[in-house]
């Protein structure tokens, strides 16, 4: 390696260590800064690296600063994208239109994730990007965002699963989405208190009542084949429902499962 260069990381490590410490005077912070912007404009990526990885989390750091690291490659990048408080949202939003999907499930995994930006993600259509966004409880996302997502990606539960694992969501997409996901998602649902039992069991009822019907399965009364132990579970029981190719227990097995879950 070259010498010259690991003298420089370790440089730059030092001066963003004194840079983001209380002790320095106005004076000896502007001249530490532009020493900063100086080394962010290094030819070794190490550098430039170690910079941005040490000044992340700073603060202080000018907004030029911040943009110019985050302009970078993915290794000198992704940090700043992830944490730097002195990024805008117009500029996460130029990021998330403009560059990767790296970059932009960077944005997505930040500590918090305005609407505005949330909304720009969920454009992406890129799976990975909105599996991160969906997962971040510090994501704010407006209904209309959340209606996209599941346009999209209704019927894959790596984005389906943590949508129903946050803490709230808007009544109609808790609703439109227990339509959508699997017996297992549903308990989460009932779980997390996104949808009360009550309305999750009628809206899996109602679904189950426009289920076509399977021909040439003998029924009781109401048209509903009663169940033995041997028959339960199968197409045309009471209790069952067609659920992704398969038969999924009763509103009422869902709503015990999540009660003992939760």
């Amino acid at each position: 390696p070259d010498p010259s260069a690991e003298s420089r990381r370790d440089a730059a490590v030092k001066i963003a260590a004194q840079c983001t410490s209380t002790t320095l005077s106005s004076e000896e912070r502007r001249l530490a800064e532009d020493i900063l912007g100086i080394m962010a404009r290094d030819v070794e990526v190490k550098v430039r690296a170690a910079l941005a990885d040490n000044l992340k989390d700073y603060p202080g750091l000018t907004h030029d600063l911040a943009l110019t690291l985050a302009k970078d490659v993915e290794s000198v990048s992704l940090p700043m994208i992830r944490y730097s408080a002195a990024l805008t949202d117009d500029d996460l939003i130029t990021i998330v239109r403009t560059q990767g999907t790296a970059k932009q499930a960077a944005v997505a995994q930040r500590p918090s994730v305005s609407a505005s930006v949330a909304d720009a993600l969920a454009d992406t259509g890129k799976q990975e990007v909105v599996t991160a966004l969906i997962a971040n409880k510090g994501a704010k996302i407006a209904e209309d965002t959340f209606a996209k997502v599941l346009d999209r990606f209704g019927d894959d539960e790596r984005v389906t699963a943590p949508m129903a694992k946050r803490g709230s969501l808007p009544v109609g997409i808790a609703e439109r989405l227990v339509n959508l996901v699997s017996e297992r998602v549903q308990e989460q649902l009932i779980a997390s208190h996104a949808l009360s039992a009550e309305r999750a069991a009628e809206v899996v009822r109602q679904r189950r009542a426009r289920a076509p019907a399977v021909p040439g399965r003998r029924t009781g009364r109401g048209g509903a084949r009663s169940c033995s132990a041997r028959s339960a579970g199968r197409p045309g029981c009471v209790g069952s429902r067609p659920e992704a190719g398969r038969w999924a227990p009763s509103p009422r097995t869902i709503w015990s499962r999540a009660s003992t879950r939760s």
